[in-house]
């Protein structure tokens, strides 16, 4: 499991610990990632995209391995705080995910008012799920910056959430929002995709958007 508390301002920890090495069964001292905050440590974060976090040689048999360990990953620009928990955890994912609340919301109290985050974490498991989950993350981020542009261009009005916010409701942080009098936001967003469309079917986050929120007639927008 983790520790009963952590950092409620999380930082970049590396700390030494005795890993058994998987190939020769001998134990090894190495340095591991606990934590990592990309906006203070940029570079830890392409390390985990490139595979290369938390990769560590047996001194005994030079055998290269990762250790698969609890990690949080902190990234305060794009609002994420992911509790990473390791493939072998056999705890169940509701009891982890009710402690990972719990115990984040009592770090968060010890915090000045304005000091805590304000927005919840995710919970993950193994690093695989934590690249998976960044790189859609910079993939939605990426389409977003090509929305902007073709909206500058087409005189289209976008409307942007925080991305926590964004998240929660699984909608692209910027929003092509077409309004008219008596059009709700649900319509003035699926008459803004459907313009987009027309413009650049190629932005998959967008079309993917549009067939969602166009066959849920209860889809709504919280811009709060």
């Amino acid at each position: 499991m983790w520790a009963k508390s952590y950092n409620p301002r999380p930082m970049s920890n590396l700390s030494e610990r005795e890993i058994v090495c998987p190939a020769c069964k001998q134990p090894v001292m190495a340095e591991v990632w606990s934590a990592v905050n990309v906006r203070e440590d940029p570079e830890l974060k392409d390390l985990l995209l490139g595979g290369e976090l938390n990769i560590v040689e047996c001194a005994a048999c030079k055998e290269p391995f990762h250790v698969d360990a609890f990690m949080l990953y902190h990234d305060p620009e794009n609002e994420i705080i992911a509790f990473v928990f390791p493939m072998d955890e056999t705890l169940d994912k509701e009891m982890m995910a009710e402690k990972m609340n719990l115990d984040f919301e009592a770090s968060q109290a010890t915090l000045p008012e304005n000091e805590r985050l304000a927005y919840g974490p995710v919970m993950l498991q193994g690093l695989n799920e934590l690249v998976t989950f960044v790189e859609q993350e910079e993939e939605v981020a990426l389409q977003g910056e090509v929305l902007e542009a073709i909206a500058k261009e087409n005189g289209i009005p976008v409307r942007h959430l925080r991305p926590s916010r964004a998240r929660d409701q699984e909608l692209p942080r910027a929003l092509p929002m077409l309004a008219s009098d008596g059009r709700s936001d649900r319509d003035a967003l699926i008459a803004g995709l459907q313009r987009l469309r027309e413009l650049n079917d190629r932005l998959t986050v967008y079309t993917e958007t549009l067939s969602r929120v166009s066959k849920d007639p209860s889809a709504s927008i919280s811009f709060l």
